[in-house]
């Protein structure tokens, strides 16, 4: 059934039976099939929302459903949704705050209660059919157990049980959003119900989508055979056959988005920061990547986009270095969990619609699984905060970093902290963390230590003064795990005359506020005479090193020229408001317009003291 038959059948049967009616369909949606006495308990356990509020569902609404088109009488007493339905139903659930991830935990636990006593029933019908409901509730709250659980059962089967292998792939796919981060047990299972049904090429064309060195594939920590001879894989995996080891290779994704559906603001210059970094990573001189194993997607939709994610950690090797480049927006949800957006990302009732974006729990998992020691993320996006009117705020939030993407031989860069938002600028035709990512490398500035090479805590440390320079109110973070610490990201012209005063400029610049003293003109005119600069190149150099400091004090001083203008004191609450609003636009410090206020008004005393609005 296609996605907009299901939605016109929901739609139709909300308008009959009312909203009450719509509750109990959500619930019906999480049983893999249904039976009168299943829906009647789920009827009779769930009568509230998550919080306490009565959802006032008749009795009778047990046989409307059940009779109604939702529903498709399979046996005796056995009813099923249809998969389009199903999975409808179960979003809306999931995206209500009545319900969220809350109820489906709940669900969850009564499924399994619910099958316990039948799993050891000894009609075999009974026990197919309970344990695809435990997989079911499994799979929404524990995905590893269930992945884990379906791959032992799979093991378990032989060659000649040609239905039970076309049952099992139709069941394992049943579960393709709940264990999207399982994407192997789903391919697994597709070859193997073609290979069943001597449909060899089809069967093929999956098994090479999982990349294999040899004629099987670990799920979960099960190890499944696959029953092809070695010549149908990948030809650059020829050599683990023959014992050699490959070279270890430099792997990039880079993903930017910049289109939106409505409710999500656009970042049109998310497409040029994928563009920007994948030019200094092609750069033989710079990133040194082969161009072939840099991949960039702009404005990718959710199935594009996980799959490309799941490529790049997948099948790697020990020593490969994996790059991950994401700018676009940050999605949380109630439960915290933290979400890549998409281009078809959307919410409803202000809900993110889970579906449309990519969730970190899986990249996590597949970062997990990769046999890569060197994973180095780098997300130009927020996760918490509001939106800054004159700048467009990277989105909604709150996220630890730490618990969703931590893990061995892995480094995480972000624009800004777990409570902030990132930004993008007017002035600037990418956003202003990934310009200083892009200066930093092209210039060879985030050599800090000046042998040669740029190390991802380098980078992150040129970034993160640079950010801070330009919009103080951000504040970029590094998280290292294990052996990710130290990982050269990319070369930089160690000898280069223009680097070295660009560094010298730079520490004249940081050690007196943004300017160039009397005294220490004479030094840079003397080093840029030694390093055999022209007046023209020295000059390009300091004005681009001082012009964040420039920009920065122009703001300043526009925020001191409107509290100057105010002609009344104490401030009133719409003083107060407004200034707080222009403080935002100029993206200033708390501690910043304290000072000026400090100074403009005379005492500090006034500056939390509000006069009552005049009427």
């Amino acid at each position: 059934m296609k996605p907009e038959v299901a939605s016109r059948r929901i739609e139709s049967f909300s308008q009959r039976f009312g909203e009450a009616h719509l509750y109990l369909a959500y619930h019906a949606a999480f049983p893999l099939a249904l039976t009168p006495d299943l829906l009647y308990r789920l009827w009779s356990n769930f009568q509230h929302d998550i919080h306490g509020e009565f959802l006032n569902i008749p009795w009778l609404a047990v046989a409307d459903l059940l009779l109604s088109s939702l529903c498709d009488e399979v046996g005796y007493e056995l009813y099923e949704m249809d998969k389009a339905v199903r999975n409808l139903l179960l979003r809306e659930l999931q995206n209500n705050s009545c319900f969220g991830e809350q109820r489906i935990s709940e669900l969850s636990d009564f499924l399994l209660t619910y099958v316990r006593e039948q799993l050891e029933s000894h009609d075999p019908d009974v026990r197919d059919f309970t344990q695809a409901q435990k997989w079911t509730a499994l799979a929404y709250t524990k995905p590893s157990e269930a992945a884990r659980e379906l791959a032992l059962a799979l093991k378990k089967l032989n060659l000649e049980e040609k239905v039970e292998w076309v049952r099992m792939a139709s069941l394992v796919e049943t579960f393709a959003e709940p264990l999207a981060a399982f994407k192997p047990l789903l391919i697994y299972a597709r070859g193997m119900a073609n290979f069943v049904r001597n449909n060899l090429k089809d069967a093929e064309a999956q098994f090479n989508q999982l990349h294999l060195v040899k004629p099987e594939v670990k799920i979960a920590g099960i190890s499944l055979d696959i029953p092809l001879e070695p010549t149908v894989f990948v030809k650059e995996n020829i050599s683990d056959y023959q014992n050699v080891k490959p070279k270890s290779g430099k792997i990039a994704l880079l993903i930017g988005i910049s289109e939106y559906e409505p409710g999500l603001t656009p970042l049109p210059n998310a497409v040029n920061d994928v563009e920007a970094m994948r030019r200094v990573l092609v750069n033989p001189e710079m990133g040194d990547f082969a161009p072939e194993n840099v991949t960039v997607l702009k404005n990718p939709q959710r199935q594009e986009m996980e799959d490309a994610i799941y490529n790049l950690y997948a099948h790697r090797y020990k020593d490969d270095l994996l790059l991950f480049y994401f700018s676009g927006h940050g999605v949380t949800v109630e439960s915290s969990d933290f979400y890549f957006s998409t281009s078809i990302t959307r919410k409803n009732q202000n809900q993110l619609v889970p579906t449309t974006a990519v969730a970190g729990t899986s990249v996590h998992s597949w970062m997990n699984q990769s046999k890569s020691k060197r994973q180095v993320v780098i997300l130009d996006c927020c996760f918490s905060g509001a939106f800054a009117k004159g700048l467009t705020a990277k989105n909604v939030g709150t996220i630890d970093l730490q618990r969703h993407l931590g893990g061995e031989g892995r480094v995480i860069l972000t624009s800004s902290t777990s409570t902030q938002y990132a930004f993008e600028s007017d002035g600037l035709d990418l956003s202003i963390y990934t310009h200083y990512l892009v200066k930093g490398i092209e210039t060879g500035s985030a050599d800090i230590d000046g042998d040669g090479w740029i190390s991802v805590d380098e980078l992150h440390s040129y970034v993160k003064s640079k950010v801070q320079e330009a919009a103080p109110a951000m504040t970029p973070e590094f998280y290292a795990f294990k052996e990710g610490y130290r990982i050269f990201l990319a070369k930089s012209p160690k000898d280069d005359p223009k680097l070295k005063y660009r560094k010298e400029v730079e520490k004249l610049a940081l050690e007196n506020e943004g300017e160039i003293s009397d005294i220490n003109r004479f030094y840079s005119d003397e080093l840029r005479d030694n390093l055999g600069l022209s007046v023209y190149e020295a000059g390009a150099i300091e004005l681009e090193v001082l012009e964040p400091y420039r920009k920065r004090r122009e703001k300043l001083q526009r925020y001191e020229q409107a509290l100057s203008s105010v002609k009344k004191y104490p401030l009133t609450e719409k003083d107060r408001n407004d200034l707080e609003r222009l403080q935002n636009i100029l993206n200033l410090r708390d501690e910043d317009v304290a000072s000026i206020e400090a100074q403009i008004l005379g005492s500090t005393n006034y500056i939390n003291t509000f006069a009552p609005n005049e009427e």
